[in-house]
């Protein structure tokens, strides 16, 4: 009897000496590393075309099919590729990048397939594990914007919640717009709305003259584009 007492006690001192913080962290941690494999095979996948020996006749057919019902879309799916790829380009190790996350690997492995240089490599990893997940995302638009030497533009996020007789009128308008701006761009069709009403509506002429001084800009521009096709 006593020593089952003994036991008990011993096992209770072992259950109360458990560092909980210190298991979770454990946990975490090999949960996190999961991503670094699944990348790797996700690309490896690819590279071998496995959905043709599953008698598939395309990847996204093969991954609706397979790997939806898992939470894991064609679009995801084509992350971990990519992020596969970058791993298997450059032989990152686990320990390198498996602290960076999912996330901010996912942002960052677009820029590292387009990098030739180790260099540039080991300076972007390390940059990306300063930054929080939103400043990433900010500086690899940017990045991009300067590979592709095009200027950085800023963009507007606008919502609207109409009625659905609204909704129908402001189709009909947008559609309208794209015939006489040339355009599938609803953007460039809301704009061409805007642009006229404020043409024929503001009593602001400094307002007026921009807008007519951009118009002209850009029709000349596209002139001088389709000049050039010629």
């Amino acid at each position: 009897m006593a020593k089952v007492k003994a036991k008990q006690k011993q096992r209770a001192l072992i259950k109360r000496e458990r560092d909980l913080t210190e298991e979770f962290r454990t946990c975490i941690k090999k949960e996190a590393e999961l991503w670094y494999e699944s990348a790797l095979i996700a690309h490896e996948i690819y590279k071998t075309e496995e959905w043709l020996k599953k008698g598939y006749l395309s990847a996204r057919d093969y991954v609706e099919s397979e790997l939806e019902d898992l939470g894991i879309s064609y679009r995801i799916f084509m992350y971990r590729v990519k992020m596969g790829e970058a791993i298997e380009k450059f032989e990152l190790k686990k320990d390198e990048i498996v602290e960076l996350g999912w996330t901010k690997f996912k942002d960052i492995a677009s820029l590292l397939l387009e990098r030739e240089d180790a260099y540039e490599v080991d300076e972007l990893i390390s940059k990306a594990k300063e930054m929080s997940t939103r400043e990433l995302s900010n500086f690899v638009k940017e990045e991009r914007m300067k590979y592709k030497h095009e200027p950085i533009q800023k963009t507007t996020r606008m919502t609207f919640t109409l009625l659905n007789e609204q909704g129908e009128i402001v189709n009909e308008a947008l559609k309208l717009a794209c015939e006489f701006a040339q355009t599938n761009d609803m953007n460039v069709a809301l704009t061409y709305i805007c642009t006229d009403f404020l043409m024929n509506h503001s009593t602001d002429n400094e307002t007026i003259n921009k807008i007519r001084d951009e118009v002209i800009k850009r029709s000349e521009a596209k002139r001088q584009k389709a000049g050039r096709k010629k």
